[in-house]
């Protein structure tokens, strides 16, 4: 029975060893109502705008918390996706539900936006929060709060 249980723990551990970067976001919602979370990878190419998003968007229960994705590898994610920034959008589940992500994206009707660099990213250990705290705001993180946004 102990030799079946260490084969697979010396399996897995190569894997847990060859990572130098094991890479998430989390967004802490901290509002009264749910949220749809997302990211953007391509700062680069849509600086300041809002694009349909590239990765899987999560919808986050109020007072819980979503993870956007996770990645293992040799290589920080910025470098992977050679960026200096990822966004990371707040959207309603409501305002997606009525009108999609064309319209979101042409009216650019989100809550808020959180531009991360690799240096506020390691600062903040990928944890985030929507409503963003004061921490946040102080950190020199580009943030947009859209004027109509009920939660502030």
């Amino acid at each position: 029975m102990m030799k079946k249980i260490h084969i697979p723990i010396l399996i897995c551990l190569p894997l847990f060893i060859a990572c130098d970067y094991a890479h998430d976001f989390w967004v802490n919602n901290n509002s009264d109502r749910p949220i749809v979370i997302s990211c953007e990878y391509d700062y680069k190419l849509y600086p300041d705008t809002f694009t349909i998003p590239t990765s899987t968007a999560e919808k986050v229960k109020p007072n819980d918390r979503g993870q956007l994705w996770t990645l293992l590898g040799r290589k920080s994610i910025y470098s992977i996706l050679n960026t200096e920034i990822i966004s990371i959008y707040i959207m309603s589940p409501d305002t997606l539900e009525k009108y999609g992500f064309e319209k979101m994206q042409a009216d650019y009707n989100i809550l808020a936006r959180y531009d991360i660099t690799e240096e506020l990213d390691k600062h903040f250990r990928g944890n985030f929060e929507y409503p963003p705290s004061q921490q946040m705001m102080d950190s020199g993180m580009r943030i947009y709060i859209n004027p109509d946004n009920p939660d502030l």
